[in-house]
């Protein structure tokens, strides 16, 4: 059996949410923003940036790599 806990975050449209085994969450919305989170106190972002200009439709993180799949708009 698995254990988990939901927190609330803050920011409007999280739609993805990982873990990468270490301190950080990765948050992605479907604006494109990603944040990185502290587990143990995820209300506050710790760093914040546009992966893609439409949506975000995935991400994953293992360690230091996070790795995002999304649509960005053209011209």
């Amino acid at each position: 059996m698995s254990e988990f806990c939901c927190q609330n975050v803050p920011e409007e449209g999280c739609a993805v949410i990982r873990s990468g085994g270490g301190s950080l969450i990765a948050c992605g919305s479907a604006n494109g923003m990603v944040s990185l989170r502290d587990i143990r106190c995820p209300g506050i972002a710790e760093h914040s940036f546009m992966a893609h200009t439409a949506c975000l439709s995935d991400l994953d993180m293992q360690g230091d790599l996070l790795v995002t799949c999304g649509f960005t708009q053209s011209l």
